[in-house]
Order: structure tokens, then sequence, then C-alpha cells
């Protein structure tokens, strides 16, 4: 847990106690991969049932090794399992109350999965929730998001009262609020193009990472996230509409939920909604590919080759990614200051800002790639079911 990152400093973590640390670290990181591999298979199996698993098999596979330097150091693999894992109880039928409580616990560890709550509270409801009356439909609806905030007011009190956690929680969204814009991130990669046109901008490592400072970047923080929840309310509305508009086929269970019956499409979206975020996020640090990889290996979308086109672009980004970080991330990206007293970076060389541009380039064409599989799902879901 994020929390548990801010005590670390005090625990004795000298000589053999960080040597046993760390192993039982990596050990436990072995067994959350293992679990995302199968969460991520189970997932593609309710959507494939007579399709080979190698396929996504060999693009976690391939993800992980691209993304290696950060798979098994940073804390967002257990957030990737959480949300798999949610997703894959929803599409497999378990009970609402299960799969909802994962999501809450994944809103604790990263607030980013709030984005996800409509695909997935939708997707819990029954096939029938359109023939229920108003009054029964405002229960359904209240009785899952309720859940969820149970869930998260009650993770968030127990590490606000908990002695060995204190208010980390809390400390640590405060945190990121406050961080500047991240070097890698995708309007970054503009501000850096308008600094080499005599735009002033300052490198800083602060934050735990490497960040640009100007003028108006607190301005541009704002209108990236403004931007960014009318393009998350249009997605979800989007969504909202397909689903209530759908009919459900000739034959299916009484007791089936609408992700049971329309998997694919759920997959798709919540992997959409979490890239369009990475792309207009102010930090976009190579951990974050990590939350894509198992929505990425099971997306099944009707047309085969817009799913092979959208995990070899993914591939694609991670080995960009993997340039970035950790290949030339201090000879390229933020190259050390020869003449300062003090250590300070200079602007990212020729080399590592068209390596960060053609990676973001790369990145928004995988968003595009996939909004486009939403289109056509949502097109071709309602001619069969209509």
């Amino acid at each position: 847990l994020p929390p548990l990152t801010t005590q670390t400093s005090k625990l004795d973590l000298s000589g053999e106690m960080f040597a046993s640390y760390k192993t039982t670290f990596k050990r436990l990181w072995i067994c959350f991969d293992l679990i995302a591999l199968l969460a991520m298979l189970q997932l593609y199996s309710k959507q494939c049932h007579q399709s080979s698993l190698w396929h996504p098999v060999l693009l976690y596979a391939c993800s992980g090794l691209l993304l290696h330097a950060v798979y098994y150091d940073r804390l967002d693999l257990p957030f990737m399992v959480s949300i798999v894992l949610s997703m894959a109880a929803i599409v497999s039928g378990f009970p609402w109350v299960i799969s909802l409580a994962i999501l809450g616990v994944s809103i604790c560890l990263k607030v980013v999965s709030a984005i996800l709550v409509p695909v997935f509270v939708i997707g819990t409801l029954p096939v029938t929730y359109n023939d229920n009356g108003k009054a029964r439909k405002v229960l359904l609806l209240l009785s899952r998001i309720g859940w969820i905030g149970f869930i998260v007011v009650g993770v968030h009190l127990w590490a606000y009262y908990s002695e060995a956690l204190g208010s980390g929680s809390l400390d640590y969204i405060s945190y990121h609020l406050q961080r500047p814009i991240h070097v890698q991130s995708v309007v970054a990669s503009l501000v850096l193009l308008l600094a080499r046109m005599g735009l002033p901008v300052t490198v800083v490592n602060s934050y735990g990472s490497t960040n640009i400072l100007f003028e108006s970047h607190a301005n541009l923080s704002i209108a990236l996230t403004l931007i960014y929840t009318i393009i998350w309310v249009m997605q979800t509305r989007r969504f909202v509409r397909y689903l209530f508009s759908s009919k459900p086929p000739v034959a299916y269970r009484l007791d089936a939920s609408l992700a049971q019956l329309h998997g694919a499409t759920l997959t798709a979206a919540s992997c959409s909604m979490l890239l369009t975020a990475m792309c207009f996020s102010k930090v976009l640090t190579p951990q974050y590919l990590i939350w894509l990889v198992p929505f990425i290996g099971a997306l099944v979308p009707r047309d085969e080759d817009l799913r092979v086109r959208a995990q070899v672009m993914f591939i694609a980004v991670c080995l960009f990614t993997l340039l970035i970080f950790p290949v030339y991330l201090d000879t390229e990206i933020r190259p050390l200051s020869a003449i300062a007293t003090t250590r300070s970076y200079l602007q990212p060389t020729n080399l590592g800002l068209a390596l960060l541009v053609i990676r973001n380039i790369s990145l928004i064409s995988l968003a595009a790639t996939l909004e486009y599989v939403c289109k056509l799902e949502y097109a071709n879901e309602l001619k069969v079911t209509t």
C-alpha cells in the first residue's frame, strides 16, 4: 500500500534486515504477477471460449520483459492486479459485492481507478435491469455506488487511525496534487518542443521524479484536468447510453449481469478510459503502463486486425519506454549539468526529446485506436442485440 512506503524510513533496514525485506518483497510481487496473469486469462477466456490462450500470454510476457525495470520495483503491480481481478470477477459472474469491493480497494491504492466506477457498476447490473420500475433502478445503482464508497471510506479510516500507517494515505494524495509536470508526460513533450523555440523551461528533480517548471505550469495542470474531465464525461455517457439501449439476446440467463453479455465491450472501454487518463495526466512514469498490460492482453474486438494493431502499438510504446527508462534516462532525458556547482539538470538532448515525442505520439495513437475499437463495439453490438 502507498502509505507503507512513507513508513519504511522508520524501519531498521540495514544489513541482513534489508536483504530479508527485499527478498520477501520480490517474492510477494511474483505472486501478484502470477495472479494478474491468471486473472487476465480468465477475462480473456470468458470473451473467447474457443480461442487459444497463447496470444495473451505472449503479449503479457513481452510487456513484462520490456517493463522489467519497473515491474517488481514499484507499487503499481498490486494496483493492476486489483483492477483486473475486479473486472474478471464481474465478467465471470461473481457476486457484485465481491467484485466492487475489490474495485474499492483499488481506488484506495490509486485514486485513478475511480474513473472506472461507471463501467464496473453498470457491468454488475442484471440483464433485466430495464424491466424494473424507476425506484428499483435507482436502488440497484445506489446500492452498488454506496458499497464502493463504504469500502473506500473504511479503508481510509483504517489507514488514518492505524498506528502503523497514520495519515500516510491522505498525505499520499496531497503529495500527488502538488507535483509539477513530469518530463515524460505527453504535455511535457509539447512544452519541451516550445522550449526549443525560446520558452523558458527549467528541469528539476523533485517529488521523486524529473519534472519541468515554467511560468504557467500550474495553470496548464488545471486546464489538463478540466479537459480530461469533459472527455471522461463524454466517454461515460456514450458507454451508459450504449449499454442501456442494447437488448439481451433471445436466450440468456435471468441472473446474468450486463458484463457477462458484454465483456469485450467493458474490457475495451476500461482500457480506453485508463489510457486516455494517462495521455492527459501531468505525471506519466513508466510503471503506469503496467496498468494496461492485462487489458491489452484480454482485448477481443470483433475486428482481429484492430486487436493486432493495438497490441503491436502497445509493444512499441513499451519498447520506447524502455529506451527512455532506464537506458537513456541519465544521458539523454535528464543530462546532468557540468557547470553548475550544485546538482542540476539540463533539458533533454535532441535524441532524448525525439524518444519522448515518438513514445507519446505512439501512446496517443494507441488511445485513438482504442476509442475506435469502442465505437465499433458499440455499433456492432447494437446491431446484434436490437
